[in-house]
């Protein structure tokens, strides 16, 4: 009887940690979700096509794996048989992926391709076949019930792939990637739906006329975001002119996993993280979703240390009141650096060199008024070498040394012995 209570009590157990982590894990993906969705919603991660570094790309296992290294959000191909069946799979890649030419996916079944193998990662003949078949997006969505996938779908498909995601109960934890739509084709899909699709567009190109009116039409037509890319490394779309149009907790994505249209100089790695959140990109497509994770866990922690600086050396802090040439100049510099630190900490998808900048400079002004104000007690404050002062100083030396030979050569020539000819 013991035995049996005590089998009892271990099933209990299995079963409240099991729960508990489902429970867990279903937090997280509607915590990222109301991120998504926020006005100032943090940086999200997003992973490209999954763990292809051990998986096939697009696969269950491989959306599974980039989840748990810390992805917020896993981007997936999606394709529609000729029979209807929406699969996990790139149209444009699939001869790639599959271990034997299949051609057009549009023009063959579900049937034709279920049991073919798929090659690793992005696929291609040098890589290895793996025992993994194409997954249906059906089956994709019942098995990643705790992730937020963002599916990447042809125009033609979204109808489609959309009653498969709502059959699923997923609307709200699935976006739909719809590319370079038209905003009045887009207008018409988000309408039609009786639960609204979240909706990424794309756009490509570096004429800013275009990257403005595109991000402003799409926008306005109901998308919850944009993805923006260009060969151009000093393209418009990370000007501050398109960045503009994201208002409203509208998402601007950059494709770092993609250098080709991120730039081609930007790599997947923490120095561009910062320079495109800096440039206000708030969704990153990364190859790497664990370098991403930590960088963002390492800015959180740099904006708290921020916010402890702000507090002792801002709202803590009372500036003394003392006369000195300087004081002007350093008050001025306490001044923008206490706007610049309140900017970043009222960003919630700040860029880590942009915090560290802050940091620095709201203690560096702190510590000249500090010590401009105890240098005034030894009579020694307000000393500050500037350029302007040291070209006067050296004027006044100059015009004080002139004076001095001039004086002398004159007083030289009154005391001088008038000389005697008759010698």
């Amino acid at each position: 009887m013991k035995r049996i209570i005590s089998y009892f009590t271990l099933l209990i157990m299995i079963m409240s940690v099991l729960a508990f982590s489902s429970f867990a894990s279903g937090d997280k993906t509607g915590k990222v979700m109301d991120e998504f969705l926020s006005e100032n919603g943090r940086t999200l991660c997003v992973s490209d096509r999954g763990d292809c570094e051990n998986y096939p790309e697009n696969t269950v296992e491989g959306i599974l794996s980039a989840y748990e290294q810390g992805a917020d959000i896993v981007l997936c191909n999606v394709s529609v048989t000729k029979d209807s069946v929406p699969v996990l799979l790139d149209s444009d890649n699939a001869s790639q992926m599959f271990s034997k030419d299949i051609g057009d996916i549009s023009a063959v079944s579900y049937a034709d391709i279920a049991d073919i193998k798929l090659r690793l990662a992005h696929g291609g003949g040098a890589r290895d076949i793996t025992d993994k078949t194409v997954d249906t997006l059906s089956d994709a969505l019942k098995k990643t019930q705790n992730t937020v996938l963002m599916l990447d779908v042809n125009e033609n498909d979204l109808d489609t792939v959309y009653e498969t995601v709502k059959q699923s109960g997923r609307t709200d934890s699935v976006i739909f990637y719809a590319g370079h739509i038209k905003s009045d084709t887009l207008e018409t899909f988000i309408s039609s739906k009786s639960e609204k699709p979240l909706v990424m567009t794309y756009f490509k190109g570096n004429v800013i006329f275009s990257a403005v009116s595109y991000v402003k039409s799409s926008l306005e037509a109901g998308a919850d975001g944009v993805c923006l890319a260009t060969k151009n490394p000093y393209g418009v779309v990370f000007g501050e002119t398109v960045m503009s149009k994201f208002t409203s907790g509208a998402r601007a994505m950059a494709m770092l996993s993609r250098p080709e249209i991120c730039g081609k100089i930007r790599r997947d790695n923490a120095t561009w993280f910062s320079d495109l959140i800096s440039r206000g990109y708030n969704m990153i497509l990364t190859n790497e979703p664990k370098a991403l994770k930590e960088y963002i866990k390492q800015t959180d922690e740099a904006k708290k240390k921020l916010e402890t600086t702000y507090a002792d050396l801002c709202e803590n802090y009372t500036l003394p009141e003392y006369k000195a040439s300087s004081y002007r100049d350093y008050k001025k510099a306490y001044a923008d650096a206490k706007a610049k630190a309140e900017s970043v900490l009222s960003d919630n998808s700040p860029a880590l060199s942009d915090i560290i900048s802050a940091q620095s400079e709201l203690r560096y002004a702190y510590n000249n008024i500090q010590n401009d104000a105890d240098l005034l007690k030894n009579g020694t404050a307000g000393v500050t070498i500037t350029v302007p002062r040291i070209i006067t100083a050296i004027l006044v030396i100059t015009g004080v040394t002139a004076g001095e030979i001039f004086i002398a050569k004159h007083t030289k020539k009154k005391g001088a012995k008038p000389v005697n000819k008759s010698k």
